[in-house]
């Protein structure tokens, strides 16, 4: 039974950031405060706006322009992987899945684009049961059912990338030796713990083949059996994240080629954002699937939910290449070690969303024959290729040349947090004006319908030159008797 659709995701934020931009300054520096914005829509419109740069990074609806806040240390738990390689996947437009299991630990369905890689997924929940409830073990090392005390809301959210990832810190290792990322959320609500943190956590998976303590000597990995992992930097969300609040929560994470991956949470209308200062991995390059759903909170433990708990995650995505394809739907191809104690079930169809989509039902009541819906999206993505010139003055006014695909009916552009004016539109092209911004490299993004173009193309502002320094005049100057001034060469004259 379909509980509640989301919001589409990239229409809303193409026309809702497109016509809250344009209605603003060119040079707006302050935080725009959009009206007749709902919270969902804020939340889909934040997720993709650009952070300033790398660092950690809060909103508060209904602004739509980051703040810096301190990055934190993550905890140490680790996030594991799957105890064992899923069986081989079997996929279909309209997938029938295996029997029916509890979720997690392989088990579970996965998202994969289409004949390209992705640069975003968006994980939510279009259903979530209304007297929803979850206990589960801080900081497992168990599973959590004998074990290890349970508390409410304690859970994780993970955004898992594909376990194929040809990682540089693999080069020399083991054939087997991939790279393998998370994009988390962790709720930990213990007093052992600190709380409601957001981070990315990179793993090289079989980085040895013996075990031991063998990782990379560069950065913070740790290791993990015959793995090794690292956790990014972390920001904390202000407040805790009910089994309740799933209904209005999502995760997104995003990878840009040559540049940084982002992490982005927003639930309700408060909105959290990690970009660590490299992309550790390269996922860019290698990113072919996506599961999402909501697990025990790390180390391999389990979230409970209560009886008669129904949920159905979707997972969104954006391809590299802007495509509206269909992905498919993977059966057993979840990554992750951690689990939930809900059963995949049979789905209904989901219709038209603006973006790629799957989506999937898990229950705790009696479950039949798990299958998992697609859908293609309406509008496709623009993608941005190159700018000419990549630099101009910090007075803003330089016209500009922005050239990728899909780029017809473009409603804003950003150069950082400044909208440009748009002088032209076409498929392949979009000419504009860029606004006053402050010395340095930002981010251009493009944005339509279909929504917002991946952050992987740059501007730099460059401040202009000063004047020249006014030469003092030369010579010398006598006064005559009658107080009349006569200036003269540069040698004295007598007379």
């Amino acid at each position: 039974m379909r509980l509640r659709r989301a919001v589409p995701l990239a229409g809303a934020v193409g026309l809702v950031l497109g016509s809250l931009v344009l209605a603003g300054s060119a040079s707006a520096a302050p935080a725009r405060q959009p009206t007749g914005l709902s919270a969902s829509q804020w939340q889909h419109a934040i997720a993709r706006t650009p952070a300033p740069s790398t660092g950690c990074y809060e909103a508060s609806y209904p602004s739509l322009q980051w703040q810096a806040t301190p990055c934190k240390t993550a905890p140490g738990v680790p996030f594991r992987p799957a105890a064992a390689p899923a069986p081989a996947p079997a996929s279909a437009s309209a997938a029938k899945g295996p029997a029916s299991f509890n979720v997690g630990s392989g088990k579970d369905w996965a998202a994969k684009a289409t004949g390209t890689t992705i640069s975003s997924a968006t994980g939510s929940f279009s259903g979530v049961s209304p007297t929803v409830t979850e206990t589960g073990p801080a900081g497992a090392t168990k599973t959590g059912t004998t074990t290890n005390p349970k508390y409410p809301n304690t859970y994780s959210l993970q955004l898992n990338s594909n376990t194929t990832i040809a990682a540089p810190e693999c080069s020399g290792r083991p054939t087997t030796c991939r790279g393998w990322e998370q994009f988390v959320y962790s709720s930990q609500p213990t007093t052992a713990l600190t709380p409601n943190y957001l981070f990315i956590q990179y793993w090289l998976l079989t980085y040895t083949t013996s075990g031991g303590t063998a990782c990379p000597a560069s950065g913070t990995w740790k290791p993990y059996t015959r793995d090794c992992y690292s956790t990014g930097p972390t920001v904390k969300f202000p407040s805790t994240i009910t089994a309740a609040d799933l209904a209005t929560t999502q995760l997104e994470g995003s990878a840009v080629a040559g540049g940084n991956d982002t992490v982005t949470l927003t639930s309700g209308g408060q909105a959290i954002s990690v970009t660590p200062p490299d992309s550790t991995l390269n996922l860019a390059a290698h990113w072919t699937e996506a599961e999402f759903n909501v697990f025990g909170d790390g180390a391999g433990g389990q979230a409970h939910f209560a009886v008669t708990t129904t949920i159905e995650p979707e997972v969104a995505l954006t391809d590299a290449n802007g495509s509206i394809a269909a992905p498919t739907c993977v059966a057993t191809a979840g990554t992750t070690g951690e689990t939930n104690n809900l059963t995949l079930t049979a789905t209904p169809s989901i219709g038209t969303q603006a973006t790629p989509t799957i989506a999937f039902v898990e229950t705790n009541k009696t479950p039949t024959t798990p299958s998992c819906a697609v859908a293609a999206g309406t509008t496709p993505t623009p993608t941005v290729t190159g700018i000419t010139p990549q630099s101009g003055t910090t007075a803003g006014g330089t016209p500009v040349t922005i050239t990728g695909t899909h780029l017809t009916g473009s409603t804003a552009v950003h150069f950082g947090t400044g909208a440009a004016s748009i002088t032209h539109d076409a498929a392949s092209q979009v000419t504009v004006t860029t606004p006053a911004g402050a010395a340095g490299q930002v981010t251009v993004t493009v944005t339509t319908s279909g929504g917002t173009s991946a952050a992987g193309q740059h501007f730099t502002y460059v401040a202009p030159a000063p004047p020249p320094p006014v030469a003092p005049a030369q010579g010398y100057d006598e006064v005559a008797s009658d107080g009349g001034i006569f200036a003269f060469g540069t040698a004295p004259f007598y007379g």
